[in-house]
């Protein structure tokens, strides 16, 4: 299922950290359930907007959600 969308997506976390496994994005913050924090979470850019990908972080501090946010920052 992944690679259909790869083919017309862009995965803006490799875009932005080529080579280095995503981040966790889930189960950060909720350790004492048991479930080791993994990412779930992911933005998909266009061919157009690849280009423009400046940064892409997870925001590990928040603790509103079981889920991290995941920031991603353009150029101009």
């Amino acid at each position: 299922m992944r690679a259909p969308l790869l083919e017309t997506w862009r995965d803006a976390w490799t875009l932005a950290h080529p080579g280095v496994p995503h981040s966790p994005s889930f189960h950060v913050h909720d350790a004492a359930e048991g479930v080791a924090p993994y990412c779930c979470d992911f933005v998909f850019v266009s061919d157009d907007l690849a280009a423009r990908v400046a940064s892409v972080r997870i925001d590990a501090a928040t603790q509103a959600s079981d889920h991290q946010p995941v920031v991603v920052e353009f150029r101009g």
